[in-house]
Formats: C-alpha cells, structure tokens, sequence
C-alpha cells in the first residue's frame, strides 16, 4: 500500500468524523490507542493503489489505514466491517512482532 501520509490535523479530523459515521469503530479505536503497547504506530494515508485493501501491516511494526474507508462507505465495509479489519491488523502487528523477537529479528 502506497499513498500520501496524512499529517496529526487531518488524521484528527478523519476520526472525529468518525464518531458519527462509524461509531463503533471510533470507539474501539480510541480504546485500542489508550490500551495496546505492542502497536508501535497507526498511520493514515490516502492510497494511490486502486487494488489496495483499507488496511496492511507496514515493514516497521505499524498500522496503515486507507482513509477512503473512514470518509465515505464503502461497498461491504459497514461500521461492523471496520473493527473486523482494524483486530485483523493488530492480530498480524503482533504476531509479527512476536515472530521476530522470537528469532531474534530487530
């Protein structure tokens, strides 16, 4: 997944608005920053890549969110959908977390 990293300001906004429009997601999301130490970073970006899914598990630990999914609905990416994606990544963040300290990988 390739795209333009957002800046603090609009990642903010984004969330916010979320509160509204997914309002699960948002608050699943904001418990999960207050309480889950292994996920190093979440990164907000807008992608370039038109096959790309709304979410993947970065080489440095991070979480990269498309925000497409996050401004406006997308076919089968209900508020339901999101929180599925959002666990889906934390799973694989620390699996591969755990891989690599594991096999002695920094």
């Amino acid at each position: 997944m390739q795209g333009t990293v957002l800046d603090s300001a609009e990642t903010n906004a984004i969330i916010n608005n979320c509160a509204n429009r997914f309002p699960k997601f948002y608050l699943e999301f904001k418990d999960i920053q207050k309480r889950d130490t292994m996920i190093k970073q979440i990164v907000f970006l807008r992608n370039q890549d038109l096959n790309g899914g709304p979410a993947k598990v970065g080489m440095r630990g991070n979480i990269l969110i498309d925000v497409k999914y996050l401004e406006n609905e997308q076919p089968g990416f209900d508020d339901n959908r999101l929180i599925v994606v959002l666990y889906h990544e934390i799973g694989t963040c620390i699996t591969s977390q755990l891989y690599r300290l594991y096999n002695g990988i920094s």
